[in-house]
């Protein structure tokens, strides 16, 4: 795929779960963790996130994984899930025009489930610094949209913008 650039990301942090005052009028009967609980209910747990990105000029590909220690919060009854994301893409040149195609994907999961999108978006380069974009994406099971945009750079390219709307149909 030749030379390109790699990024790689750590998160280390902590999460905080709370529940305060848990008063709602329950649809049959009461639930018996809410109603041992008293006034409020908190839990602390360690999390690590961590990713990673290539990309050359014309493919680009990432990984990342959200809640890899998948805290448990045993006070709130509840355990964090692990969401991992897989994304990639590739732009084709068409003519000598400055339009580009570029179909990507991204597939994303916590392990018990698992959805993913295609799409496909065509961009104009109007002048090397900026361009537009439009495209469609389906959802699977979920939706079909249409998408359009626009990207720069500024300051010689040290600043980047990038602006895009979606519509979901």
């Amino acid at each position: 795929l030749g030379p390109g650039h790699l990024a790689v990301g750590v998160d280390l942090g902590f999460s905080n779960k709370e529940i305060i005052s848990p008063a709602w009028i329950y649809p049959s009967a009461p639930e018996p963790f809410l109603q041992s609980m008293g006034a409020s209910t908190s839990n602390f747990g360690f999390d690590f996130n961590a990713g990673a990105y290539y990309h050359n000029t014309n493919f680009y590909a990432g990984v990342s994984i959200l809640h890899l220690t998948a805290s448990e919060f045993t006070n709130l009854n509840v355990r964090q899930a692990r969401h991992m994301y897989f994304t990639g893409g590739y732009t084709f040149p068409i003519g000598t025009g400055g339009w580009k195609l570029n179909p990507n994907a991204i597939i994303r999961t916590d392990f018990a489930t698992a959805n993913f999108d295609i799409n496909l978006n065509a961009l104009y380069d109007i002048n090397g610094t900026h361009g537009i974009f439009f495209g469609a994406t389906y959802r699977f099971i979920d939706a079909i949209g249409i998408n359009l945009g626009y990207n720069g750079t500024f300051m010689q390219g040290k600043m980047g913008m990038l602006f895009g709307y979606n519509y979901d149909i």
